[in-house]
Order: C-alpha cells, then structure tokens, then sequence
C-alpha cells in the first residue's frame, strides 16, 4: 500500500503566542484549564481559557518547550489578540512576556496517509507519541490526533524541502482536509464567533485531556468542576453533513420545537456535494436545520443530515 504525506498550510488557521519569564509556569496554571505544572518538557496538551462563568474563551495546544518556562501558545487566529490582551490583564506584577510571532514563523500540518509514522520514517527519527514534540534546530514537530504532525519553523527555513525530495511523496492539500480530520476526532477549536459561549463539557473538552478537575483555581473551575460532578450537561457536540457551506456561529434549530439549539463550531468541505459539519446541539435531539444568513433579517434554512453525536465512554 503506498504512503504518502498531505502537507496543509495553517498559517490562515492559527497564531503562535510565545511565553516566557520567571512566572510563566505560575500564571499559566492559575489561568489555564490543563494542569501546566505537570507538563514535562518538549510537550503539547489541549487547554482552554475560561470566563468566570466558565465559558471557553479560548481553546487552545500548549506546548512546554524547556525547563525555563518557555511556553508556546497555538491558537485560532482570529482569536489570538484577545487571548493575550484577556491574560495580560491578570498580570499584575508577574514577569511573564506575550508575544504573538505568527508572522515570523510557517505553521504548517502533514496529515499521514495508510502510515501512522511516514514522517518520521523519512526523517530517519524514533515515532513520535501523541502531543509530544520533536525539536530539529528551530523547527517544532508536534504530534496531533489523527496521523497528525503540525510542524513550526521559522519562514527563512523548511523542514519540508529535504523531506520531499526524500519520499517524493508530499502534495499539497486544502485547509478543508485538516478541519475535516477534526471533525472526525471531535476536536472543537474556538474561534471569534464562538467565544464564551460553552461550558468545556459542552465540547467534550474534558475527554480530551483540556481540562484538569485536580488542579487548583482558574477563571470559572468552579462552575467547570460543579457541571462536571453535580451538573446535567444539556447541550453536546455533533457531527453532520449539509449541501451549502456555513460558517462557525450560524444558529442550529432544533426543527421540532423551531427554537434555537446551538451554533456551527466548523464546516469544511468534503466532497462535491457535501460539507461536514461539527455543532453543538440539545442532549438527545436528532432533528436539526441551519440558519444561514443571507442578508439582514433574511435565514436560509439548511437540513443537517447524518447526524451522530459523539459518544465517548466516561
């Protein structure tokens, strides 16, 4: 069976947000979901940034890159400047530097296709294990679900070039195909249309490792933690197709009651005729449209077909 490797350009995708300073670690951990203190080096987790009503903000990876509290923050994009301007205002006194160096680097993801480690076989390396990073000079190789690597390096360099001519097997492909591979996984990223608008088990953020319920305070943990041990969680992530693009935000109306249930987190395409979609909806509805805005005031209603939630064992 032949091998090959999809590379997707993400720098339309995500921001980097560069962390650094004696009370990274500390700050970090008061303000994130995931436990930072028990990140060990040249690793990656899921986090969220929450409201004190215990909304995401922000979904994010972060990434542990040395024993001097160098973090690296990747994000939706066009969420990147409020993550940081929200953090920055919780400073106080900390000695703790943002910097968002997008600009400055090429984010890039390879999707493996039929071999889960393609890529590491033709750079001659040791697999690499879910959310660990493999570092080659200034260049970040995280490893994502999915037969997944997001890969950073600096836009005067590329890791790719000699890889290519190596396997003669790298095309390259839509953004589509990566959202699509997060859709499939259930992965919800948080973008501007979307912000506090969902608790973290709304998302299924928690059964991703996005959430520590045995760390200690952060913006809106009580509220997190009393939804996750005494609450009923009444809206939950689903997966679908519909035949007309939407975007992240669109209402979702449970067609049975005509009332509005939950929003688009993401579409892409997936074939000629169809969009994959990724929502939140209400617990145990099956029966959903879409509103699209067309102009002001005026919906389309869009079907959403095959529907399946995502059942993921406690």
């Amino acid at each position: 069976m032949n091998s090959k490797l999809k590379k997707i350009a993400l720098n339309d995708r995500y921001s980097i947000i560069w962390i650094s300073g004696k009370d990274s670690e500390t700050f970090l951990q008061s303000q994130l979901t995931s436990d930072i203190e028990k990140m060990e080096n040249l690793s990656a987790s899921p986090t969220g940034y929450c409201s004190i009503k215990g909304r995401l903000i922000a979904t994010a990876y972060i990434c542990k890159l040395n024993e001097k509290n160098q973090y690296l923050l990747i994000v939706h994009k066009s969420i990147a400047e409020h993550l940081v301007d929200s953090l920055k205002k919780y400073l106080l006194r900390a000695n703790v530097l943002f910097e968002n160096k997008g600009s400055a680097y090429n984010i890039d993801g390879i999707i493996e296709e039929n071999d889960p480690h393609f890529l590491e076989k033709a750079m001659d390396i040791d697999p690499i294990s879910l959310f660990s990073i493999y570092q080659e000079a200034q260049s970040l190789f995280i490893r994502f679900p999915n037969q997944r690597t997001l890969i950073i390096s600096p836009k005067i360099t590329s890791n790719l070039g000699p890889i290519a001519l190596k396997t003669r097997k790298i095309v390259s492909v839509d953004l589509d195909e990566w959202i699509i591979k997060n859709i499939e996984n259930g992965i919800a990223e948080v973008s501007i249309n979307i912000q506090s608008l969902f608790l973290p088990q709304m998302l299924n953020f928690q059964k991703h490792g996005g959430v520590s319920f045995k760390k200690g305070c952060y913006p809106g943990q009580e509220i997190v933690a009393r939804t996750q041990y005494l609450g009923k969680v009444k809206k939950t992530l689903y997966r679908g197709v519909c035949k007309v693009k939407v975007f992240a935000g669109n209402n979702v109306v449970n067609t049975k009651t005509n009332q509005v249930a939950g929003k688009i987190i993401d579409c892409a395409k997936k074939n000629t005729d169809q969009y994959s979609l990724l929502f939140v909806g209400e617990v145990n509805c099956s029966d959903y449209t879409i509103q699209k805005e067309e102009k002001e005031n005026n919906f389309t209603q869009l079907i959403v077909n095959e529907i399946h939630p995502f059942v993921i064992s406690k």
